[in-house]
């Protein structure tokens, strides 16, 4: 059954006026405004039509409407029938009649079914086709490839533009240029049919694609529009680069590895060698003609035979893989040693068709060896006699030969080193941190990638059994006739003794230090007290108030002269001035600071909240706890705040870790944390402005803290307080 035809007719009276119009569609939305229709004479009909040409060409055809006339008319792909059918009415006198043809129905089928294959294949259409007011139809797959539905946006140049990578903007203006230029010689265009661009799509991503183009002439062979194809080439764009890098890396391997490729093509007798066979060889590839016999001349004449014999043997015995060592000779008179390795190939007669293989040029190799076989006898009794260890590695970095103390020092003494590179076995490489040390940083490593030797590197050395040791090593690399490395000798001794002293040597150096800070800054503020207290003595007003303020001076004459013996004591101590670690008291220790400080506390009318209920004792180094509790609270008193009364707060605790925790409070002027972080506990830093700041305190109080493997942390606001916390 034939289907509806899709119509438009209009009802033109003897004036040419269309008096009324009928219409069953809304698919000539786009070539006449219906709804302006009627009440308009044809002239005006004509002007605004999007094909007015053709109806006035069949107007005047059809004798201004008295004749019968039929035309067709194609716009985009789509065809249009057009009738012009006179008529004898009092009202009308002309019917024009514009129908959608069954061509157009056949297209739309087809462009449906055309559309739904390029949308599975991600290829698209577009069509420019009309130049002058840039106008361009894209197809349902290339909108897809987009992400953008037909109602989402406007297909145009413009549009396409906004569209390309902005690095791609440029060459995208200029080709533009060129079919614009090149209207009356499309040839041009010729050079710029294929073009890739990165065009962004609805997401914002971008993606790949390639157009193609070609340009439409009308029978006038005047160019009139532009159409092609899109398609995403996203997929290739990452397999051509894989294979690119794949490419890159196999050429690098065989570089590296002085190695070719080679393929025989047995019957027609054809012989491929890559670049890299012709470099071991020494030719080019226009010397070599490529056949067997060829390659055969490129042999010494005593080891030919033994080639095509071997050669020969594969293919008589049928054995799929082979190899054998021979010599050649390059240009240069120089001999060279290549190993051959190959496979044959059999067709479906199993008769030998092609053998493919691999080249590699083992002359540096086969040096070593007949260095090492003529000089082992020589080298080997000197290097067993040596205490140090020595390894001698080859140019991958694999282990040729080493001595039996080699073994000894780092204890393994059972294990089986050549044949293995330095990571080999259970002992690590570590740092003075004892982190890692990473084996790229290994002498051995480094003398074979730079060539040069490595003198008295020093690391620690984690022996099977978990004992540490610490190491020197030197490494020399051992070069051919040519200067070009061939292998690399390494040397260690154990130097565990040394390098422990080293770090006693600088532990009492730092103690010693740290001693020097005690002396002079803890007994600062003892003497200090002792001046306030003799001030107060004198301006006593009775005897009651002096003999007060003489007990205090006898305390504190008393406790300084105990500290100044503690100092005395831990100066005679020759491994350091840290008194042994002994069980002490958070209440007495704090105490005996107290009755040092009381001048200073009496004069600031400093009070003191104590808490050490939840863990009132530690382990300690009596000087360094009473050390850490003085420069605390004296700090503390003298930036008080001159606002408020001043509390001191100190409480203890363990951590869940069973840590022991030490907290001091105060409330007084803060010290600005982001400022100052850098500072604070640095040495000879200050950051207030207080005549009385030397920037000793808190510094040694930390050294103090860190030496006996704890940590000392600090939180502060302005004009609020600080509070210090020490992990013990």
């Amino acid at each position: 059954m034939k289907g509806k035809s899709d119509y438009l007719s209009l009802y033109i009276d003897k004036t040419g006026v269309c008096k009324y119009i009928k219409c069953n569609s809304d698919a000539f939305g786009e070539i006449i405004d219906t709804k302006e229709i009627e009440g308009k004479d044809l002239k005006s009909i004509f002007k605004r039509s999007k094909f007015s040409e053709t109806l006035q060409a069949c107007y005047d055809s059809s004798d201004h409407g008295k004749d019968f006339c039929e035309h067709m008319d194609v716009h985009q792909y789509v065809h249009y029938l057009i009738s012009f059918q006179p008529i004898e009415s009092q009202e009308v006198s002309l019917i024009i009649t514009i129908r959608l043809s069954d061509i157009s129905k056949k297209i739309d089928l087809l462009k449906n079914n055309f559309e739904s294959a390029l949308s599975q294949s991600k290829v698209g259409l577009w069509v420019w086709y009309d130049m002058a007011n840039d106008k361009s139809w894209w197809s349902d797959s290339f909108l897809n490839l987009l992400g953008y539905s037909r109602d989402e946006i406007s297909p145009s140049m413009k549009a396409f533009m906004q569209l390309i990578h902005p690095e791609q903007k440029e060459d995208f203006i200029d080709r533009m240029r060129v079919l614009y230029s090149a209207a009356d010689r499309y040839e041009e265009i010729e050079e710029k049919r294929r073009v890739e661009f990165k065009v962004q799509t609805k997401q914002g991503s971008y993606i790949d694609l390639l157009f193609t183009v070609n340009p439409i002439k009308n029978e006038k062979n005047e160019l009139i529009k532009f159409s092609g194809t899109v398609v995403d080439i996203g997929q290739m764009k990452i397999i051509e680069e894989k294979l690119l890098k794949s490419e890159t890396t196999l050429h690098l391997a065989l570089d590296a590895a002085n190695m070719g490729v080679w393929s025989w093509d047995i019957t027609k007798d054809q012989i491929f060698w890559s670049n890299q066979v012709l470099d071991i060889f020494h030719i080019k590839k226009d010397d070599f003609k490529g056949d067997f016999e060829s390659y055969l001349n490129l042999i010494p004449t005593n080891e030919r035979n033994f080639v095509a014999n071997s050669i020969q043997e594969v293919l008589k015995n049928g054995s799929e893989e082979f190899s054998f060592e021979h010599s050649i000779y390059i240009p240069t008179g120089n001999k060279k040693i290549v190993f051959c390795k190959g496979k044959l190939y059999r067709d479906e007669q199993d008769v030998p068709h092609r053998m493919t293989g691999v080249v590699i040029d083992v002359s540096q190799e086969n040096d070593l060896k007949a260095m090492l076989g003529q000089t082992k006898g020589k080298y080997k009794s000197v290097i067993e006699s040596m205490v140090e260890g020595v390894i001698i590695l080859d140019k991958s970095g694999k282990i040729i030969d080493h001595n039996k103390a080699a073994l000894l020092i780092i204890g393994y003494e059972d294990l089986e080193l050549i044949g293995n590179d330095l990571t080999f076995g259970p002992g690590k490489a570590i740092k003075e941190d004892f982190s890692l040390f990473p084996y790229e940083e290994f002498p051995g490593t480094k003398t074979l990638l730079t060539g040069t030797p490595c003198k008295n590197v020093t690391l620690g050395w984690v022996k099977p059994s978990k004992e540490i040791i610490w190491l020197s090593i030197n490494s020399e690399p051992v070069l051919d006739e040519n200067g070009a490395l061939i292998a690399v000798v390494c040397s260690y001794f154990d130097v565990t003794e040394r390098y422990n002293s080293i770090q006693d040597l600088q532990v009492k150096n730092r103690q010693l230090e740290d001693f020097a800070h005690i002396t002079s800054h803890n007994l600062r503020s003892p003497i200090s007290n002792l001046s306030i207290l003799l001030d107060y003595f004198e301006a006593a007003k009775d005897e009651t108030e002096r003999k007060e303020y003489f007990s205090n001076l006898k305390h504190v004459s008393n406790s300084l002269l105990s500290t100044i013996q503690v100092l005395a004591e831990a100066l005679k101590i020759q491994r350091d001035f840290v008194d042994d670690e002994i069980e002490l008291s958070f209440q007495e220790t704090l105490d005996s600071v107290l009755g040092l400080l009381s001048g200073q506390i009496k004069e600031a009318n400093v009070a003191f909240e104590v808490d050490f209920s939840k863990c009132d004792k530690l382990f300690y180094s009596q000087t360094y706890l009473h050390s850490i509790f003085i420069n605390l609270i004296s700090n503390a008193i003298k930036y008080r705040s001159p606002q408020r009364e001043t509390i001191i707060k100190i409480d203890s605790y363990k951590s869940d870790n069973g840590k022991v925790v030490l907290k001091i409070s105060d409330n007084g002027i803060g010290i600005d944390i982001e400022k100052n972080q850098h500072k604070i506990f640095g040495l000879y830093k200050t950051f207030h402005a207080n005549k009385d700041s030397r920037g000793v305190g808190l510094y040694m109080t930390k050294r103090q803290i860190e030496t006996l493997g704890g940590a000392i942390f600090v939180e502060s606001k302005i004009n609020v307080g600080t509070t210090f916390t020490i992990i013990f």
